[in-house]
């Protein structure tokens, strides 16, 4: 028996620590200290928290029917699709983009409902990223709503129509 063992089992039969018949009796860990009644040990725990930046979607596809107006410009409207949203940072928003321009005379605009402490800015969509929500921290919500408006004048050429991707990003802001 090492002497490390000896002096530990020595320490427990001091102490008038039981052991169960047959029982094995753990060596010492490195770093521990003993006196004549405790054995005491202690150990740094380091815990990270990883950043979580999440969004998504409800619906994959949208599909809006503008109808000829009198008036010159017309628009069809849609709410079916909600968000949601998790983010443990702070100093968040959420961007909009098209992947290409709609045909002269039509323009899509989104409106998210912002999350608790956030604030909604709806837009038209270009190829250029702009902010729908500013202001975001640290939260988790779900069902929140997205409205697309499409729009069409009178220089909109009827026809089948066009599919764009409309792309969100939540990123520091």
């Amino acid at each position: 028996m090492s002497p490390a063992r000896s002096v530990f089992l020595l320490l427990l039969a001091a102490a008038g620590a039981p052991r169960p018949a047959g029982a094995q009796v753990p060596l010492p860990e490195p770093g521990a200290r003993y006196s004549s009644s405790v054995a005491v040990l202690s150990q740094d725990v380091a815990v990270s928290v990883s950043a979580i930046n999440e969004i998504a979607l409800s619906l994959a596809d949208v599909t809006l029917t503008v109808a000829a107006s009198g008036g010159g410009t017309a628009q069809a409207q849609d709410a079916t699709t909600t968000y949601g949203i998790t983010t443990n940072g702070s100093g968040k928003k959420i961007t909009g983009v098209l992947s290409a321009p709609y045909a002269d005379g039509v323009t899509l605009g989104v409106a998210l409902q912002a999350p608790t402490g956030a604030t909604a800015t709806g837009h038209v969509l270009g190829t250029a990223p702009v902010d729908l929500v500013v202001g975001v921290a640290r939260v988790a919500a779900s069902d929140l709503s997205v409205t697309y408006t499409a729009t069409a004048d009178a220089t909109a050429t009827p026809g089948p129509g066009e599919t764009r991707t409309v792309t969100f990003t939540l990123t520091d802001g």
